[in-house]
């Protein structure tokens, strides 16, 4: 039976981090939309070029740098297409103190489009992980990603309508025969939007997502926990450049407010409500890029912004309660308020169509004020470089035919108590901290800054003129990771994707 001082911490570590912390508790702000999942279908390719976030071009659209499904209507030009995918990741520290392993699949992802007046993905993707730490916690997690981007609007681009829904639903199993139930809905979205000119869209978008679950035992349901952002909403605009001005850029504003509530159910006790957190937000990311050429040289510099301000209030918790809305007296000392202001520069740099390098910088400072003010910066450096083999003057490739080889290292620092992979674990897993039964607290200040770092290569080939593509990648990732207590190890290991695609039409 798993102990209840074990299932209280890791509610709270679950409050903590999933509710008050800035962005799910990334240290840099993430323009990526919250459908994209390990595997990516942002791309073996950008994970191969080191991570990039704003120097790829291929990101300068509202859906890939917005969340908005509206951006497919300008992304793809296939009718018909299927995406077949896998990625799997292992780390482990010195001795197999602490093992993580981890997969995704891609079984299938169907897309669908009339370029410029409709576009629809529909996937499913099936996730497990393990996690295993030498005399702590052992947990195997299996979920089912599932969802639909959907968009619409006629050929001149005077209104466009997207809509948006992802879940994943899926279970942790501890030692012995208690589990925890997940379900997740990241995104239930309406964007509403207009192409106001042939280089300017427009737009504003409204929705909720939630987290639920409950640990489970033979005795029933001993837990319940929920984090909601209800409302959320925010206007965006992106702009593709113009045959005098190349500039290409998008920008998102959002508000909404974050609430967490739950309670714990203690065999043959009273059990435990947990405080009920609300968290009002607003969050401005924006990117920037501008090309030059000289000849047959290409230089695009590329900037990035991005801040957010949070305020947030802590509240008596309330038995039984099932109500985001509902929540109880103020609780003196749990109200706090913080920010992240982000700042990037970069480059894309070019020699004809035959070889491309990409560059980044970016820093993330972070600060808390609770009974102190309390500061952090984490920073971030990536480098990717990509030889387009089939244009190669010296070579012959036969038509439609097209060869890429890849090759990126990034660098970033992360808190040093979370774990490495974080846009993919499920958050209670490193649970090392011990939290009294009636004592729960608001501790808003992450861990000192630790560095992760991976070393990638990728390649992409695609024949019939690009009908039917194949991309590969082999990572090698490496992080500190905390093992047990404040005992701290560097996980390294392996990872590989493949992802195969083919358009019927």
């Amino acid at each position: 039976m798993l102990k209840p001082c074990l299932a209280v911490s890791l509610a709270v570590v679950l409050i903590a981090a999933l509710s008050p912390a800035p962005l799910r508790a990334q240290a840099f702000p993430d323009a990526q939309p919250v459908n994209r999942s390990a595997s990516g279908a942002y791309s073996l390719r950008n994970l191969a070029l080191g991570e990039q976030r704003f120097t790829n071009e291929q990101l300068y659209n509202l859906y890939d740098q917005g969340g908005s499904p509206m951006g497919l209507l300008e992304t793809h030009t296939e009718r018909l297409g299927v995406t077949l995918g896998l990625l799997r990741s292992t780390r482990a520290t010195p001795g197999d103190t602490l093992t993580v392993d981890h997969h995704d699949y891609y079984i299938p992802q169907l897309s669908f489009f009339q370029p410029g007046v409709f576009g629809a993905i529909l996937y499913y993707q099936p996730e497990s992980e393990s996690f295993r730490r030498m005399g702590g916690d052992s947990l195997d997690f299996s979920a089912s990603r599932f969802g639909l981007d959907l968009a619409a609007g006629p050929a001149s681009g005077l209104f466009r309508l997207g809509f948006s829904a992802h879940a994943r639903l899926g279970d942790m199993n501890y030692p012995g025969k208690d589990k925890r139930i997940v379900l997740e809905a990241p995104s239930l979205r309406m964007d509403l939007g207009s192409r106001v000119h042939a280089g300017v869209e427009v737009g504003v978008f409204a929705g909720v997502g939630g987290h639920f679950d409950s640990l489970e035992n033979a005795q029933g349901r001993l837990e319940r926990v929920a984090t909601m952002t209800l409302p959320k909403y925010g206007a965006l605009a992106d702009v593709d450049g113009w045959e005098a001005i190349p500039l290409k850029g998008n920008t998102v504003l959002e508000f909404g407010t974050d609430r967490s509530f739950g309670e714990y159910r203690q065999i043959n006790g009273p059990g435990v409500e947990y405080p009920i957190f609300w968290n009002s937000y607003w969050t401005l990311q924006s990117q920037w890029m501008y090309p030059f050429h000289a000849q047959d040289f290409r230089l695009e510099p590329a900037l990035r912004f991005a801040h957010r301000g949070e305020d947030v209030q802590g509240y008596l918790g309330i038995k039984g309660n099932q109500n985001p809305f509902k929540k109880g007296d103020k609780i003196s000392g749990q109200h706090m308020t913080r920010s992240v202001t982000d700042y990037g520069l970069g480059g894309n740099f070019g020699y004809k169509d035959w070889v491309t390098l990409m560059l980044e910088w970016e820093t993330s400072g972070h600060e808390y004020k609770l009974d102190s003010a309390q500061d952090q910066t984490y920073d971030r450096f990536t480098a990717g470089v990509e030889p387009q083999v089939d244009k190669l003057p010296f070579l012959h490739f036969p038509e439609g035919m097209t060869l890429a080889l890849r090759a990126g290292w990034t660098w970033r620092q992360d808190q040093k108590g979370r774990p490495g992979y974080e846009d993919y674990q499920f958050n209670p897993f490193v649970s090392s901290v011990t939290v009294p039964t009636r004592n729960l607290t608001l501790n808003p200040k992450p861990d000192a800054a630790a560095a992760y770092s991976a070393f990638h290569l990728g390649f992409a080939f695609a024949m019939w003129n690009g009908r039917l593509g194949l991309e590969g990648l082999l990572g090698f990732p490496k992080q500190i990771e905390r093992v047990i207590g404040d005992r701290t190890g560097v996980a390294a290991g392996t990872e590989l994707g493949l992802t195969a695609k083919y358009q019927m039409l």
